[in-house]
């Protein structure tokens, strides 16, 4: 259907072959374990082509038999034949054609860029993402406090600024937290527990974003609005904070180990980030900074 669509405006648009502007063709470097298959006026048709007609023309995934794909070369081979005759009549040039290829290019380049990226941080982490015992003995003495900490935490979410501040304003005019809480769940069942009261959280469930506001508060304190990923702000109760002992570095190893990666792997992407950008010349035409 698209395909006619796009024939369908070519064919309605104005056939300005003389003021055309000249064919952009998207350079791709050769593979040597991609085959050619075919030559057209020099054009290569190769098995990657081939491969890719099959599997969009796949219903209930027919098995690929050769005398399948030497039909789909056949029809390649005449695609390409007409794609050279309009480039010839300057068709390419027609705005609609413009339009169409340039949202191409535009997704291969996407895909390119974000397939490269996540290799590239994927080989970065091999060696940084390996925690050695020495490693993570030295990082659990270094946050034994907070990992055996219990945070008791009751939540007020809103999923706008404006409404956590208006939560916030409500809480210092002398309303209950359970009051202006509850205001998220007009039909709670009663004699249930209540979905704001969170209970003891351990270090490795407390959101990033709390952190500065849940070390500064006292039982029985609430915070200001935290601003949180995705649209969400909190405004938090501390209602105990306790130690568990048993949290030890010997009962945590796996999950400590595990956490570790996690922060050496943000870390990772942001140094990573700053090193190449420090390397880069980078030039923005939008007004804005490189940074």
């Amino acid at each position: 259907m698209r395909s006619s669509l796009l024939m369908l405006a070519v064919l309605s648009g104005p056939l300005a072959c003389e003021t055309a502007p000249p064919a952009v063709r998207t350079e791709v470097t050769a593979d040597p374990g991609d085959a050619v298959l075919a030559r057209v006026n020099g054009v290569e048709i190769r098995d990657s082509d081939v491969l890719l007609a099959l599997e969009a023309s796949a219903h209930g995934a027919p098995e690929v038999t050769d005398t399948r794909r030497r039909n789909v070369l056949t029809r390649l081979i005449g695609e390409e034949l007409r794609a050279q005759e309009a480039r010839r009549l300057g068709l390419d040039g027609v705005a609609a054609v413009q339009e169409a290829l340039r949202s191409l290019r535009a997704r291969v380049r996407a895909a390119e860029r974000e397939l490269l990226s996540q290799r590239l941080l994927t080989e970065a982490r091999k060696a940084s993402l390996r925690v050695t015992d020495d490693e993570l003995r030295a990082w659990y003495d270094a946050n034994q406090v907070r990992i055996q900490t219990l945070h008791h935490v009751r939540q007020i979410l809103r999923r706008s600024p404006e409404a956590a501040a208006q939560a916030r304003v409500a809480l210092d005019a002398g309303r209950s937290f359970d009051e202006v809480a509850a205001e998220n769940f007009p039909s709670l069942p009663p004699n249930r527990a209540v979905p704001w009261d969170l209970g003891p959280l351990r270090w490795s469930q407390v959101p990033t974003s709390w952190w500065p506001a849940l070390d500064a508060l006292e039982p029985g304190q609430t915070s200001g609005v935290i601003a949180g990923p995705r649209d969400r702000y909190w405004i938090i109760e501390l209602v105990e904070r306790r130690v568990d002992p048993d949290l030890t570095l010997e009962n945590l190893a796996q999950v400590l180990r595990a956490e570790l990666q996690k922060e050496r792997k943000l870390e990772l992407r942001s140094t990573l980030d700053a090193e190449l950008r420090e390397r880069a010349e980078i030039e923005r035409l939008d007004g804005a900074s490189p940074g």
